[in-house]
Order: C-alpha cells, then sequence, then structure tokens
C-alpha cells in the first residue's frame, strides 16, 4: 500500500494518509495481533451503532506491521482547537455533549466487561507495587457491573471537530459497564493521565488541565465524589 505522509502519533501506532485518500493506522512491529483485531471489531461496531466515527474498512499489513484502514475523516483534534483557542469551556461541552450520546448506548452482554478489561490491566502492570496491586483488585471486584458503551479512552485527542461535526477515534478499548466508569476514565486522563507524545504547548496544557477536568464533570451534570469508587482502580490500571 502506497502511504503518502503522516499524519499522527500516538504510543500504540502511527497513522499515514494513503495514496487513496484513507487513513491507516499501522501498529508498531511488538504491538500485539490479537489488540488490532480487537480494534477492528470494536471499530465496526460503533459504526454498526450509528456513532459518529469513521467507517473502518479492514486489515491490512505493510512491510510485516499490521494496520486498519479507516476513513479519512477531515478536521484537527479537539485537542489540538483547545491548545489553539484556549476554549477550556467550549472543549469540556463538547467531550461531554459526546460522552453522553456515547453512554446512552447499550452493548449486549457477550462484549467485554470493564471490570474485566481493569483486572487484566492491573495483572499485567509490572510498575505497579504487589500490595497496591492487590488492593486495586479487592476494590475492583467491589465494583458494579453494566451494560452501557464505554469508550475506555475518551479524551480530545481521540475527538476529531470539522467545524462543529465532531467524530470519535481509537476505540481499542471498548467494554461494556457502568458508566461512571468510563466517566472517571476521561476525568482521570483530563486531570493527570500522559500527554500525547507529539502534543503542542503541553507546559499550557499542564496549566489548564485541572481547569478542564473540573468543567468536564459539572458539563456532565456530576459531582466528582461519584467518581470516589473508580478512581483507584483506574489509576492502577494505569501506574507507570
Amino acid at each position: 500500500m502506497n502511504t503518502q505522509r503522516k499524519i499522527g502519533k500516538g504510543r500504540t501506532a502511527e497513522v499515514f494518509l494513503t495514496a487513496e485518500g484513507c487513513a491507516l493506522k499501522l501498529f508498531y512491529p511488538e504491538y500485539p495481533m490479537q489488540a488490532v483485531e480487537r480494534e477492528l471489531r470494536n471499530a465496526r461496531m460503533a459504526v454498526a451503532l450509528h456513532i459518529p466515527t469513521p467507517r473502518c474498512y479492514g486489515l491490512v499489513t505493510v512491510q510485516d506491521r499490521a494496520g486498519i484502514l479507516y476513513e479519512r475523516a477531515a478536521g484537527e483534534s479537539l485537542l489540538n482547537r483547545l491548545m489553539r483557542t484556549g476554549d477550556v469551556a467550549g472543549c469540556a461541552s463538547t467531550l461531554a455533549r459526546l460522552h453522553r450520546q456515547l453512554l446512552a448506548q447499550t452493548l449486549p452482554e457477550d462484549a467485554l466487561d470493564v471490570r474485566e478489561f481493569l483486572r487484566h490491566e492491573i495483572e499485567r502492570n509490572g510498575k505497579l507495587p504487589v500490595e497496591e496491586k492487590s488492593r486495586a483488585l479487592a476494590q475492583l471486584a467491589a465494583l458494579p457491573g453494566g451494560n452501557a458503551l464505554c469508550h475506555g479512552d475518551f479524551h480530545p485527542d481521540n475527538v476529531l471537530m470539522d467545524g462543529e461535526r465532531a467524530m470519535v477515534l481509537d476505540w481499542m478499548n471498548l467494554c461494556r459497564g457502568d458508566p461512571i466508569s468510563d466517566v472517571a476514565q476521561t476525568w482521570h486522563l483530563l486531570a493527570c493521565g500522559p500527554l500525547p507524545p507529539d502534543v503542542p504547548a503541553a507546559q499550557e496544557f499542564e496549566e489548564m488541565r485541572g481547569l478542564l477536568a473540573d468543567e468536564y464533570i459539572r458539563r456532565m451534570g456530576m459531582e466528582k465524589e461519584r467518581l470516589a469508587q473508580w478512581l483507584p482502580v483506574i489509576k492502577a490500571a494505569r501506574f507507570g
């Protein structure tokens, strides 16, 4: 496949524009094929639910690297828009509106449970001290289930804006579960999650991220206290 230029880079993959005008998400060589196939299934599920997201065309291989071919969607990431405009309230409003739309969807019982996903992430986290791992797993075992669509990685860099039209990207962590778990994931990513490697003006974002996290929660119509039971296990799953 002929790739024209790189248009994005993340922790698991690079994104290229193809000569045919598609977006190719090309995973790093060490990334497991099972995870690539899971993202493909999740992306197709999101399209079937009529969520605003790019269409998915299937798996490809380029120089021994697995990739997923997507519809090329126009626009800029919500994170780039935030850094360009400084509009914290507008960013929080868009995030909350989209997140409510996602959480209103339900997934079937055979979809991966967010508790199982978090358990796996905690167990395989080699940087997390053993005592903290045991405590987090015990806390996780007591948390409620659910069937809401949980994106699992919903943040401004996974929202693409074309004018006022928004599209949601990156379905790698799609699960079903308690909707509060996904709100807690987003609050954690906004407040203290790692920044993308190519984020513009990283220092400026560090200065506004607390305001953004709190404004997002306010726009979701929630109090931060409602997230308290989920935050320790999310921090443990993402530790390091």
